[in-house]
């Protein structure tokens, strides 16, 4: 019997010839183009199941993190972050800042005035890099986008309100006064729901304050939750805000837009960013 006879048997019997399966059962198909098959896949449509900047197969074959945890090792930082920022995110001894502080991906979005320039309230604070507490080149701009409101303490670490702030921030003496007003503040600080920036200025000599100085400051005024952060050009935000004393105090939102700028025209301490700055949290 030929070939075309028994098809047309068959056809008549109300069967047809099986054609072959391109896909091979699924075992081959990456359907989302991950790197991932999808019988390896944990969500065959998703290239980045975990939402964490990386595929799912970098994640795996590259990386050695897990696709379903944003955070593999628990950390605090993306998995994306991390490898953007040069971290690893497979080791939770490698971050990007020792001391915790927020990392945001589109800091370059912002725009800068730089620090040349002078800027009044509802203007977009200057960036500024420098080192922390910890040896960190610290980006101001990377506290920005996290939907909290910020607090950026400008002082000099020869100057003694700054010290006596400093000791109430930490929860030591309260020299001021300042726990029954601004208790809340205090608090808000230590719970992440406010960032507080202390940006050093000067240092004891009246020099530009350095790692040294503010290594100085953290071991004298202990704060988890404060960056403490050298001006690389000394008094440069000093003249930017328009200021003429320390401390000053500005509240700032996520967008690095200043909600409030210290009174510049009083002798006398002006805290009132600390409860602007309260007013933002959500």
């Amino acid at each position: 019997m030929n070939l075309r006879l028994l098809l047309s048997l068959l056809a008549l019997a109300g069967l047809s010839a099986c054609t072959p399966n391109p896909g091979g059962g699924g075992g081959d198909t990456d359907s989302d183009g991950d790197g991932l098959l999808d019988d390896e896949d944990p969500n065959p449509d998703n290239p980045d199941t975990d939402g964490d900047g990386l595929t799912d197969g970098q994640e795996v074959n590259e990386l050695g993190t897990d696709p379903e945890n944003p955070d593999s090792d628990g950390d605090g930082y993306l998995d994306g972050s991390e490898v953007e920022a040069g971290s690893d995110p497979a080791d939770e001894d490698s971050v990007i800042y020792q001391g915790g502080w927020p990392y945001n991906p589109n800091s370059d979005d912002i725009e800068d005035p730089g620090t040349d320039g002078t800027v009044d309230q509802d203007d977009i604070i200057g960036r500024v890099i420098g080192v922390d507490q910890f040896g960190d080149e610290v980006d101001l701009y990377d506290f920005a986008g996290q939907g909290k409101p910020i607090i950026l303490d400008v002082f000099a670490e020869w100057c003694p309100p700054c010290k006596a702030t400093a000791a109430w921030l930490g929860g030591g003496q309260d020299q001021y006064g300042l726990e029954g007003e601004f208790g809340a503040v205090r608090a808000a600080v230590n719970s992440g729901d406010i960032y507080w920036i202390s940006l050093m200025e000067q240092d004891n000599f009246g020099n530009v304050a350095d790692l040294a100085a503010v290594q100085r400051w953290d071991q004298a005024y202990p704060n988890e939750h404060v960056a403490v952060i050298a001006d690389p050009v000394m008094s440069a935000f000093m003249g930017h805000l328009m200021q003429n004393g320390f401390p000053n105090f500005h509240a700032l939102n996520e967008n690095m837009e200043i909600v409030y700028m210290n009174d510049r025209n009083t002798q006398q301490l002006d805290f009132q960013a600390l409860n602007v700055a309260l007013s933002l949290v959500e």
